[in-house]
């Protein structure tokens, strides 16, 4: 096995594919990847020129509908936890220039990350065991020879101009940590924002010119006072942009160049004006990264998470797009590939033993082995039940699935039927069965004739009374034509799950062909008009190419028995991703061949006396292939690969492999001090390790096992709590509220009488009686049972938080938004120190949109939304966006028209006395109006 190459590198926990799907709930499944790439040119691992392609195209529009559900605004991911290890960012596009003197625009920047997947260790109990480890593992193996070392690379990234252009743009680009990228401010020499505007200078100037620049003002309380100095025109500074920072001012965070002036002449300056305010229009700002325009190996890897941003999509244009106008992006595009060196076949055979050890291990993938068959079931039913019949489910019901076995409630008779689970609450007419739909007795829809494999996370299950499961899946026939219907997972023959530990349907193959016998086979298939003598070495790399296991494996996945003859193409493996079954039998290929981004230039020169009248075109292009050759450049990065001859792995398949659910399975880690410090980074170890062991104890009590929902929890409690340091609500000068003695206590602030009632009612512990009672709400073990209490049982935030809705749970837990900038600063630590990024589903770039939450159908949620953004309001909690507040007031006019615009009984809108707004719906009118204008 390889050896680790560095402290920072450690185990893979999570992985994600290069882009989300636009619909966050849905479940992800690899075929929609794989069908997204239907309109590229460039699949895996042949291309359409013939050549060999050793990774995948991801275009801006793509060419097929199903690139369309894919979100690529908010840049390329990383497909698994890993560090970086090394890239290139250019200053803007290249430019290649044809004999014509048309150009085309490309981006040579790229970004290699570096991998290693561990397997879990071997259970106890088990032979070759030395360890306590049971049959299911999150923890790692610490064997070196259960660890894989293997490469991502992404390339055609855009350029440090994209960024720069972006900056003032609502949905601006964030620079990747990893570049290093910082921004430069410099004081201008002039500036004008409105009439008002000029540089600031000294004062009792007496003699020569005063200096010109701008003031540096003194810190109170977070906000700019009295002038402490002059910053002079050309100074240049790092600026700190707190969260509660007033428009358009910013904190002095370092002096690069230049030093503050005094008021006046001869006076002194204050020691604190080094870091005082400055008034961000006065300066102009440049973000400059750590390297520029070369490939950069770090010095040191950078860690890099599943999920985080690698970059966003460059330029790579062809002949096609050449024009002699100047050249502009018009067709931005993404190059993925991933690889491994010659330990791949061992790591894979030992990984492949250890699975049949992990008895415990999800198993996530079905196996669909030749001549398994695919059943059909009466879809129009037995019977239909009538009008109004109520149901309710047998106790043999199974929880899951998509029937549910039923019987008519308050009925003598006890005849149980099956029916759709979606209709269990219906009123109309249902179908229904007498048996469960689906059975091996029921009529074959048709035989499985090449070993399919199918990441059950982008299935529907089906579960019968035995508990056994079945799914609709596809598969091709013998003579490669589309078969669907159902399969049972538990004792079909030919059928099994298996976990991902297995590479199940994985093949490892490798190829002798070089490129000019590559390019040869494919100009005789396209019967190129070339000399006699040429078209027969065209014929005779043909012929020789068939035996290769390349073309013999692509042939025989794609190609019925009486037409394989080697005439695979790449246009047929891109047609190939029209059908999920044919998609899958590429997508699990692993192929030894030679780097297109490696090698010597001798393997494309020996394409030139091929070219004939287009060589000239060739050799520009080869000169662009030169440009973008990385290989040599990172050697030291790219270690323990001995040379570019490497094996391949498509992305989607082997992330789909590794990727376990489409939904948030994964369960929760426990709390640690570690992790903890950089979640809460205020409050001290003492305090955290006063709270560790009553949370996780209360993780167990109260279920709160997945991860996300653990995340919401700690981030709702730090927030409350302001970082376990308060566990009674605070008021100024400790005065009386209102609702006292009933103020919030415990780490999630339970207030107001009723819910003291209903806590002491659950808990059986005496919280009401008298204030030494009422107080043990403010200590442990009772701050944090009632806080979970709250969060699981009273508002029931558990399936929330797993879908990742922070506006709703925000809006549940404090009734508007109040502290919601805290709430979603925490949460984005959470989610970042514990690697949820692939789980947490509606986190754009640590963003939540509004109209993707479930308080976008509520009305006080959506007046709330406005009310909070509106720059008029005067409540706190969330940045004041006039968009924002636009979009939270015109959703709740749209409610209120759509529930008839309620009034009460004397004729008034029915909102009332909401977030201190008397009458809610001409409030809503009037700020609409004056937003909207202004």
């Amino acid at each position: 096995m390889a050896a680790d190459t560095g402290d920072t590198l450690t185990a893979i926990s999570q992985w994600a594919y290069p882009f989300p799907q636009k619909d966050a709930s849905a479940a992800i499944d690899p075929d929609a990847y794989l069908a997204a790439l239907q309109g590229s040119d460039g699949p895996f691992p042949l291309g359409l020129n013939g050549l060999w392609h050793g990774g995948i195209h991801f275009d801006q529009e793509g060419g097929s509908s199903a690139s369309g559900d894919l979100d690529h605004s908010g840049g390329v991911r990383c497909i698994a936890d890993g560090e970086v290890v090394a890239y290139c960012l250019d200053s803007d596009y290249q430019r290649l220039t044809y004999p014509d003197q048309s150009t085309v625009l490309y981006s040579r920047s790229f970004t290699l990350v570096r991998h290693k997947l561990t397997l879990p260790p071997v259970p106890a109990g088990t032979s070759n065991s030395a360890s306590n480890t049971p049959a299911s593992s999150n923890k790692p193996s610490i064997d070196p020879a259960d660890s894989l070392v293997f490469f991502s690379l992404y390339m055609h990234l855009a350029p440090c101009k994209v960024y720069k252009h972006s900056e003032q743009d609502k949905n601006k680009k964030t620079w990747p940590g990893y570049y290093n990228a910082e921004s430069i401010y410099t004081v201008k020499s002039t500036y004008t924002v409105n009439a008002k505007d000029a540089l600031d200078q000294q004062e009792n100037v007496k003699s020569g010119e005063p200096i010109k620049g701008i003031h540096v003002h003194r810190d109170k309380r977070g906000h700019p006072e009295k002038n402490l100095g002059i910053l002079p025109s050309g100074s240049k500074v790092k600026i700190q942009r707190p969260a509660r920072a007033p428009k358009g001012w910013g904190r002095i965070e370092a002096i690069v160049s230049g030093e503050i002036a005094p008021i006046t002449p001869g006076g002194t300056v204050e020691a604190d004006a080094s870091k005082g305010w400055v008034y961000l229009a006065a300066f102009d700002d440049e973000i400059n990264p750590a390297a520029l325009d070369k490939a950069y190996v770090l010095p040191k890897p950078i860690r890099i998470g599943a999920g985080e941003v690698i970059g966003y999509l460059g330029e790579y244009q062809n002949v096609q797009h050449a024009s002699t106008l100047p050249p502009s992006p018009q067709r931005a595009l993404l190059h993925v590939e991933v690889f491994a060196g010659d330990d791949l076949p061992t790591f894979m055979t030992r990984s492949v033993a250890r699975a049949a050890q992990l008895t415990q291990e999800p198993k996530t993938q079905l196996v669909l082995e030749k001549g398994a068959v695919l059943y059909g079931y009466k879809a129009e039913g037995d019977l239909t039940l009538p009008e109004k019949t109520v149901v309710t489910p047998t106790k043999d019901s199974p929880e899951r699935g998509a029937w549910a076995k039923v019987q008519i409630k308050g009925s003598a008779d006890t005849t149980s039927y099956w029916i759709q689970r979606s209709e269990l609450d219906g009123k109309g007419t249902r179908k229904a069965w007498r048996e469960f739909p689906l059975s091996t007795a029921n009529a074959p829809a048709g035989t499985n004739d090449y070993l399919r494999v199918v990441n059950i996370g982008g299935l529907v299950e089906f579960v019968d009374d035995k508990k056994h499961s079945w799914y609709q899946v596809d598969a091709g026939d013998a003579e490669q034509k589309t078969v669907n219907g159902f399969v049972c997972a538990s004792g079909q023959a030919h059928v099994s799950l298996q976990n991902k530990w297995a590479w199940a349907g994985f093949k490892l193959l490798s190829s002798n062909l070089s490129t000019a016998d590559l390019y040869k086979r494919f100009l005789h298939l396209k019967n190129d008009n070339g000399t006699a003598e040429e078209k027969a070495a065209f014929e005779a790399s043909f012929n020789s190419a068939k035996s290769d296991a390349l073309v013999t494996q692509l042939d025989e996945a794609l190609m019925s028995a009486e037409h394989r003859q080697g005439k695979v193409l790449g246009e047929d493996v891109l047609s190939a991703l029209r059908d999920k079954w044919r998609a899958n039998r590429v997508d699990h290929l692993v192929v030894k061949y030679e780097s297109e981004w490696g090698g010597q230039m001798s393997k494309w020169d020996a394409l030139d006396p091929l070219m004939h009248d287009g060589l000239p075109y060739w050799k520009v292009e080869k000169d662009r292939i030169k440009q973008l050759q990385v290989w040599d450049a990172c050697e030291e990065a790219l270690k323990p690969l001995s040379g570019p001859s490497v094996y391949h792995l498509h992305p989607v398949g082997f992330v789909g492999n590794f990727l376990v659910s489409g939904k948030c399975d994964c369960a929760g880690s426990k709390l640690d001090l570690a992790s903890m410090r950089r979640i809460a980074t205020i409050c001290g170890d003492a305090k955290i390790n006063e709270y560790l062991d009553p949370i996780n104890q209360a993780f167990i009590d109260y279920k709160i096992n997945k991860c996300m929902q653990r995340a919401y929890f700690i981030s709702q409690i730090l927030t409350e709590s302001a970082e376990f340091r308060y566990t009674r609500e605070q008021s100024k000068n400790n005065a009386p509220l209102e609702y006292d003695p009933w103020r919030g206590r415990g780490l999630i602030q339970l207030t107001h009488k009723e819910n003291y009632d209903a806590y002491q009612k659950y808990s059986g512990e005496d919280v009401t009686s008298g204030m030494a009672a009422i107080e043990k709400v403010e200590k442990t073990p009772h701050s944090v049972l009632s806080a979970a209490w709250f969060f699981v049982d009273h508002v029931d935030l558990l399936k929330p938080s797993e879908d990742d809705d922070l506006i709703w749970v925000t809006r549940i837990i404090n009734g508007g938004f109040n502290g919601y900038d805290n709430r979603l600063k925490y949460l984005n630590r959470s989610i970042k120190v514990w690697g949820l990024e692939t789980c947490a589903k509606l986190n754009r770039n640590g963003v939540y949109r509004f109209e993707e939450s479930r308080a976008y159908n509520e009305k006080r949620a959506s007046f709330g939304w406005g009310h909070w953004h509106d720059p008029d309001s005067t409540v706190s909690g969330t940045p004041k966006d006039k968009d924002e507040a636009i979009k939270g007031f015109r959703r709740y006019l749209e409610l209120d028209d759509a529930a008839g615009k309620p009034v009460d009984k004397h004729g008034k809108p029915k909102d009332q006395n909401w977030y201190h707004t008397a009458i809610v719906r001409p409030h809503v009118e009037a700020r609409l109006a004056a937003l909207t204008k202004s």
